[in-house]
């Protein structure tokens, strides 16, 4: 699969990402190096740890990061599990964080699937 396949597949808009990040090769060393991103996990370990801090500072990073790569669907579920955890509602936060790691394994699995 293509990098633009790899967009298309995750319902994100690559022209966007490459108009913002201006190279091919770097938005692809970029998307590869997302696979080293742990704050996923850590949004997920504070969140069963009850640690609202660290929670909070985790996904406000993964938030970042999938904005500017262009991860749409990640980056929506990453911004209201912030939001969330900004405002000290955490009475959702569970459902909020399934649908951070199924959005989270869909790009993973795309990122994967890229050729070379």
């Amino acid at each position: 699969m293509t990098i633009q396949e790899m967009y298309s597949q995750i319902e994100s808009d690559y022209d966007k990402v490459l108009g913002r990040l201006m190279k091919d090769t770097l938005i692809i060393r970029l998307v590869r190096k997302y696979l080293d991103d742990t704050n996923a996990q850590k949004l997920e370990e504070s969140i069963a740890q009850k640690n609202y801090e660290d929670a909070f500072t985790a996904a406000h990073t993964l938030k970042g990061i999938t904005a500017n790569l262009g991860f749409d669907k990640l980056a929506d579920s990453s911004t209201a599990i912030t939001e969330a955890l900004r405002a000290g509602e955490y009475d959702n936060l569970e459902e909020m964080l399934a649908k951070v790691k199924a959005d989270q394994a869909e790009v993973v699995a795309a990122i994967q699937a890229v050729e070379g």
